[in-house]
C-alpha cells in the first residue's frame, strides 16, 4: 500500500496552502487546453519539419510565484509540441537558473527521444525560488555544455530561448555570455515577461539584436506570444 511520507506530506500542506492564497488574491491558473488553432504558412510549416537544436533557459528565481512559473511550463510544453521532435529530428535541451544553475534538473539533447518524453521533463521541473538571478551563468551552461560543438550536429540551426521576468544582478556578465553564444553561432531569443525586465537586459540576452525580443505582460499571457516565438526560431539566421 502506498504510504505519503512525513516530508511530501509537508510539501502536500505547502503547495495546497499557496493554491488557497493564490486563488484568493485572484491568480489566473493555467489551463490544461493547449492555444487556439492557427493558420501556419508554407515557410513554417516547412521549419516545422527541419531539424533544429534547441536550447531552452527557463529562470526560476524567487520574483516568479508558483503559478506563474507553472504558466511558463505549460508554455514550453506548447512550443516543444510544435516541432517534429526525434533523434534525427529537433532535440531540445534545458536549464533552469534563479541563484546558479539547477544541473540536477537539466537535461541535453540526446537525453529524451520524444516529444512525449521532453513535455514530461518540462512539466517535472520544479521552481526553486532562487533568491538570486543568474542569467548568465545559465547561457553559459547552455552554450557550453548543451549546444557546444560536441553535442549538436554539423550544419543545423542551433537556437536558444531565454524566459525571464528579471533583470539579472550582473549585467554586464549576462551581455557577455549571450555575446559569446552568437558567436558560435547559437541564435540568441529573449523572452521577457512582465515590467520589471528592462529592455536594454533583453536586448543583451539576445546578443544585441532586439528583433531577437519577445515580451509578454505577464505569465498566464505568454501564450500570446508563442507563435511570434516559433516564427523567430523558424526565420533564416540574420
Amino acid at each position: 500500500m502506498f504510504e505519503l511520507g512525513w516530508l511530501n506530506m509537508k510539501k502536500l500542506i505547502i503547495l495546497l496552502a499557496v493554491l488557497l492564497a493564490a486563488v484568493a488574491h485572484g491568480f489566473e491558473l493555467p489551463r490544461a487546453r493547449s492555444a487556439e488553432p492557427e493558420q501556419l504558412s508554407d515557410a513554417t510549416l516547412e521549419c516545422r519539419e527541419k531539424p533544429v537544436e534547441l536550447g531552452i533557459v527557463l529562470d526560476s528565481s524567487k520574483s516568479i510565484w508558483l503559478f506563474d512559473f507553472l504558466h511558463a511550463i505549460k508554455f514550453l510544453q506548447d512550443l516543444v509540441s510544435y516541432f517534429d521532435i526525434g533523434p534525427t529530428k529537433t532535440r531540445v535541451a534545458l536549464i533552469s537558473f534563479g541563484d546558479g544553475v539547477h544541473i540536477d534538473q537539466a537535461f541535453n539533447l540526446t537525453t529524451y527521444k520524444s516529444g512525449k518524453e521532453i513535455k514530461a521533463a518540462i512539466g517535472d521541473v520544479e521552481h526553486q525560488i532562487g533568491l538570486y538571478t543568474s542569467t548568465w551563468e545559465a547561457i553559459d551552461f547552455m552554450r557550453d555544455h548543451q549546444l557546444d560543438v560536441t553535442h549538436v550536429r554539423p550544419g543545423l540551426k542551433k537556437v536558444a530561448v531565454v524566459v525571464t521576468d528579471g533583470n539579472s544582478q550582473e549585467g554586464k556578465k549576462t551581455a557577455a555570455a549571450a555575446s559569446k553564444a552568437v558567436e558560435q553561432d547559437i541564435n540568441m531569443i529573449a523572452v521577457g515577461v512582465g515590467k520589471w525586465v528592462n529592455d536594454q537586459e533583453l536586448e543583451n540576452i539576445a546578443g544585441g539584436n532586439s528583433n531577437m525580443v519577445i515580451r509578454a505582460d505577464n505569465f498566464p499571457r505568454l501564450m500570446e506570444v508563442l507563435g511570434t516565438l516559433r516564427t523567430k526560431i523558424c526565420q533564416p539566421n540574420e
